[in-house]
């Protein structure tokens, strides 16, 4: 009988062994699936300020935290370097860690590293780009409050429009198409202040082509 139960005692204190190691197992798999859905919407987070020009790509080394926005220790590094493939374009790698992004090894684990491609910032001149003659230059930066200091028009990023609120944005506009000389319908005009809300700096530049297309004609 004594054997028995010590039998008993062993096998029953083996099977909880395993239940427990069961649901640690299980927890860990959760909060590292948890780590990854964050670092992954973290990471289209740091993207979509990429492309608004809130992280500005002509620092070629920049981190930090995430604060409330994530879970807690959560961290972000990005590193920009050219890429060796294509001229004027950056390569952008992304590191999504727990712990202090600067710090050694063992400071902080990597959750997720993805790497984009972006076209290297540059800003639109309105001479070459638009085709606009130093009066109507002139012109545009005189209408605009702050003039040349807002808008420089030798190096204007037409993603800095995104950063503007909806009213300003669409008093600005009928400014600058009427500097351009266009005479746009109103389905242009909506376009134009979606590329411009979005910071679509090709959607801008398809704009201009159109346009001095259709000033050639």
């Amino acid at each position: 009988m004594l054997l028995e139960v010590v039998i008993s005692l062993g096998i029953l204190v083996v099977a909880m062994g395993v239940i427990g190691l069961a649901f640690n197992n299980g927890q860990q798999k959760v909060e590292f699936a948890e780590r990854m859905v964050r670092a992954m919407l973290m990471t289209e987070k740091l993207i979509a300020e990429m492309d608004t020009a809130l992280l500005d790509l002509t620092d070629r080394e920049q981190s930090g935290g995430f604060g409330d926005e994530s879970i807690p220790g959560m961290s972000w590094r990005v590193e920009v370097n050219p890429s060796d493939r294509a001229p004027g374009v950056l390569d952008v790698d992304i590191n999504i860690y727990m712990g202090d992004p600067n710090g050694s090894a063992d400071e902080h684990q990597l959750l997720l590293a993805t790497r984009v491609e972006r076209v290297e910032p540059r800003g639109i001149d309105f001479e070459k780009d638009f085709g606009l003659d130093e009066d109507q230059i002139t012109q545009l930066t005189d209408a605009i409050p702050g003039g040349a200091q807002v808008l420089d028009p030798t190096n204007f990023d037409p993603r800095s429009l995104a950063q503007l609120d909806l009213d300003t944005l669409v008093e600005l506009l009928p400014t600058l198409i009427q500097a351009f000389g266009a005479n746009l319908a109103q389905g242009q005009v909506d376009q134009l202040i979606q590329a411009a809300q979005s910071g679509d700096l090709s959607g801008l530049q398809n704009a201009a082509g159109a346009q001095q297309g259709g000033g050639r004609r």
